[in-house]
């Protein structure tokens, strides 16, 4: 962050790992997005737009972070798997763990037209965010949620 010259504020950096090592994709002085400061308050305890606030208003910080992670999070995007006609989303009930719960924010309805992966871009589908006590546990509720694919008819 120095190297770009940036001292205080909010700074959001994606990176990427790569097979010749890691690669900055994105660097933005704003928060992250989708669902980033509920993720970091569920397993750190952090209010990111708190400290946001205290950075702009030149407030001295009280972060207090938690000394391990109080759960872990899995967020995953559902993409269509082929093209054609959506005709079931069957996402699984289960009961999530941790501080943040289980979020499923779907992006597509029965009916519509999709995009598979043949295509430059898949269609979102939907968005997964959920929290178990560890990592381990987190993935096999992901898991769970997503054992049955979307259903998409072949367009005719």
């Amino acid at each position: 962050m120095r190297a770009f010259g940036f001292h205080t504020g909010v700074l959001h950096v994606e990176g990427k790992a790569t097979s010749h090592g890691p690669r900055v994709v994105e660097v933005n002085a704003r928060l992250g997005g989708t669902r980033i400061d509920q993720i970091v308050n569920a397993v750190w305890g952090i209010d990111l737009i708190e400290a946001q606030l205290h950075s702009s208003l030149g407030l001295p910080q009280t972060l207090k972070p938690s000394r391990k992670p109080r759960c872990a999070v899995v967020n995953a995007l559902v993409h269509a798997p082929r093209s054609g006609r959506l005709e079931s989303l069957p996402f699984r009930n289960v009961d999530p763990e941790g501080e943040l719960g289980l979020e499923l924010d779907v992006d597509a309805e029965t009916g519509e037209e999709v995009a598979g992966p043949e295509e430059i871009f898949a269609t979102v589908l939907a968005e997964l965010t959920l929290s178990g006590r560890d990592l381990r546990r987190a993935r096999a509720l992901a898991e769970e949620v997503l054992r049955d694919p979307p259903v998409v008819a072949p367009a005719p």
